[in-house]
Order: C-alpha cells, then structure tokens, then sequence
C-alpha cells in the first residue's frame, strides 16, 4: 500500500514538472513573438519616418543645384551669337508692335498704349528683353476693354493669367524701362497721329544697355550698343 502511494505521488509529481515546463515553454515563445513583433513595428516606424527625411534632402539638394546653376547662368558672359540673338528678337519685336498698331490705326482712326488692345503678347516663355511705352496716351473715346496703364511688358505681365505669364531672363529682368526716358525722340507714348515704342536689353553688368525704338513712320533706330563700356 505504501509503494502504491509513493507510485502516486511520484507520477503527480512528473506530471507537474512536466506541466511547469510546458507552460514556462510558451510563455517565452510568446515573449519572443511579442519582441519581434514590436520590433518589426519600430523597424517600420523608423523606416516610415525615414522615407519624407530622405525625401526633403533630396528636394532641397535638388533645389541648391538648381540655384546653383542659376548663379552660374547669370554670371556667364553673353557669347556674340548669343547678343546678336537678343537683336535679332528686339527688332522682331518692335516690327510686331508696329504692325499691331497699324492694324488699331486702320479700325480706330487713332493708335494706343495699350499693349493688349492693339493686339500684341510675346509668344516666348522666357522673355530677354523688356518693352513698351514710357506714358500712357488717354484717348478722348477709349475702345471696349482699353486700358493705357497697360503700357509696356512690366503691366502686361501683371494682368495677364497665371498660366500666360512669362519669366524675364538675366539680359532684361532687372530694367526699368522708365530709367530711359532721356532716350526717347517723342517721348515713347502715342498720339491720334504719332506713336514711338522703345526695347531695351542689358547684355552684362557694367556696359550701356541696348536700346532700340520705332516709329509711325517705321523709324527703326538703335538708340544705344549694349556692347559698350559705359
């Protein structure tokens, strides 16, 4: 009877340590699971968090190339195919406008400042030079939508749509056509009878600018070489 007893005992007691075991067993395979999972969620955390970093950095060093090259471009000397380019355009430019004002001349009887009105808008999305009148003419009977403050490239960019705008390259982004006044033979406006529009270009820093103008009468004149020295 005693040996059963012992027998008993000794089976609970296997069965027991059997059972710790076990449970012990899965509790640190659980344990492990849990880690690699919370690790897996750091690791895609960091990974998350990583990817709009990396992708700002490479913005902004696409960005400083950019300027980069922007500096480099404005400080590069104009070659003398490049200049004769900008004169080749300054002339095409004026002999548009003329064209344009003698077209308004022949429906109205009269010419005008405004650039829109007479029918003229640059066809280039990078535009090198800058153009128009100096004052605006105000007729005694304007025509639908005449507007003379819309005088020279400066104003007409500023009322045109977004999406129809154009951008002022280096040779003209920093001129104000109003600081060439004195260059003027009939004070670059319009008349009923007369009207005299002017283009100006700086080819580099340091050197007169290029100026050229026409007439009613189809004067086309160079005014001043961009070429020289002040």
């Amino acid at each position: 009877m005693k040996s059963k007893v012992i027998s008993v005992f000794g089976i609970i007691l296997v069965m027991t340590v059997i059972f710790f075991a076990l449970y012990h067993s899965k509790s640190t395979q659980n344990s492990i699971q849990e880690n690699s999972s919370e690790s897996n969620i750091d690791d895609s955390a960091a990974e998350s968090s990583f990817e709009p970093a990396q992708q700002e950095e490479n913005e902004r060093l696409v960005e400083t190339q950019k300027n980069l090259k922007i500096q480099k471009d404005e400080h590069k000397e104009l070659t003398a195919k490049e200049i004769e380019s900008i004169r080749r355009e300054m002339k095409i430019t004026l002999a548009a406008m003329y064209a344009a004002q003698k077209s308004f001349y022949s429906e109205f009887g009269r010419y005008s400042t405004d650039l829109l009105s007479i029918g003229y808008f640059p066809s280039d999305k990078e535009v090198k030079i800058k153009f128009g009148f100096l004052e605006p003419y105000v007729p005694s009977t304007a025509a639908r939508g005449e507007d003379p403050r819309r005088l020279d490239s400066d104003q007409l960019l500023a009322s045109t749509k977004k999406e129809e705008r154009w951008v002022y390259e280096k040779t003209s982004k920093n001129i104000q056509l109003g600081d060439y006044r004195s260059y003027c033979a009939n004070r670059c406006t319009a008349s009923d009878r007369h009207f005299e529009v002017m283009v100006v270009a700086q080819f580099r820093d340091g050197s007169n600018p290029e100026i050229w103008t026409i007439d009613d009468k189809k004067n086309l004149l160079q005014i001043s070489d961009g070429t020289s020295e002040r």
